[in-house]
């Protein structure tokens, strides 16, 4: 790899990287590669364990419009948090960010300006309030590919639905939207967007009770 990226000096970089196939020596070298060429990176994607890796991330990715990253930690409760200060807060060309099994704070800066995003099984924990939500959907109107796993508000058992929501999100370049989510955290989410251009929604729904999908109803028929 490194011979690969001296020959590539500051061409546009594509980098991939399974970090359960490499050594602790190749991890090290292999962070160290990242950083030394973060500057011209256009495409990442990562997966294996990466805690360690994501904490020294913290040079700005100028170039960077693809992230991919994906937590392969060997033990279930170990959560992957995504730094607050990741690339030093400095992504402006970022477009399309995917996470799976990672904990991201919906105030996080790399949740702005995005044209796809894909969040796929976060912890209980993650689960973002319903302002921080909105407030942070709003901060992407080109967004055109939405797919949320187990990543929207969540419902408290008993707690009653709004009817009619005082805060709502206008997404207005959003064409496809696939929601996993229990039937009433659905029916929460759909409840407060705004979907002029919407052609593809794909909603996968737990319940226990049959009669729940009346609450997602008004927002399909």
């Amino acid at each position: 790899m490194a011979e690969i990226l001296a020959q590539a000096k500051m061409a546009p970089l594509h980098l991939g990287a399974d970090l359960i196939k490499m050594s602790a020596a190749q991890l090290v070298a292999f962070e160290k590669h990242i950083e030394a060429h973060i500057s011209h990176t256009c495409h990442l994607s990562i997966c294996g364990h990466l805690q360690t890796v994501l904490n020294r991330l913290v040079s700005s990715a100028p170039a960077l419009e693809f992230l991919s990253l994906t937590d392969k930690s060997q033990f279930e409760l170990a959560q992957v948090v995504i730094p607050i200060n990741l690339f030093n807060c400095t992504i402006p060309r970022l477009t399309s960010l995917e996470l799976e099994n990672c904990n991201i704070s919906w105030k996080s800066p790399l949740l702005k300006h995005l044209q796809t995003l894909e969040i796929f099984r976060s912890y209980t924990e993650a689960r973002p309030k319903l302002e921080d939500w909105l407030g942070a959907l709003n901060e992407m109107p080109q967004l055109e590919t939405l797919i949320l796993q187990y990543a929207t508000p969540h419902v408290p058992p008993a707690a009653p639905l709004i009817s009619e929501p005082l805060l709502s999100v206008t997404l207005p370049s959003l064409t496809r939207f696939h929601i996993f989510a229990s039937m009433t955290d659905c029916a929460l989410a759909l409840a407060h967007l705004m979907l002029p251009a919407l052609i593809w929604l794909h909603i996968d729904a737990k319940s226990r009770e049959v009669e729940d999908i009346h609450l997602v109803i008004p927002y399909i028929a």
